[in-house]
């Protein structure tokens, strides 16, 4: 936690600028607000995508990337987001965000 919120909102700027993807937040930490706000910034921006998420799109996406891999299986298939941009075509999005 830190008493200034620009603070933490600008680290998690600086941070997904660099590549990181996985933030460590919890309601005791007092910094969901803040991870939120830097992330929901970075989103509009254009910086990271919601593409694939929803319901009717995770299992087919998750074959394709196994297909796509050559595996039979994977241990884990982490969805980053709860949310999914609207579909446009197969590489295009709008950032319109849906909750699914």
């Amino acid at each position: 936690m830190h008493d200034d919120p620009t603070v933490v909102e600008q680290a998690v700027r600086d941070a997904v600028d660099a590549g990181y993807r996985h933030f460590d937040c919890a309601y005791i930490y007092r910094n969901e607000k803040e991870i939120g706000k830097a992330l929901r910034d970075k989103i509009a921006e254009g910086v990271l995508w919601n593409t694939m998420h929803k319901r009717e799109e995770v299992v087919p996406a998750c074959k394709k990337s196994l297909e796509n891999f050559g595996f039979d299986y994977i241990d884990l298939y982490l969805v980053h987001w709860p949310v999914a941009f609207n579909y446009v075509n197969n590489y295009n999005y709008n950032c319109n965000i849906n909750i699914v």
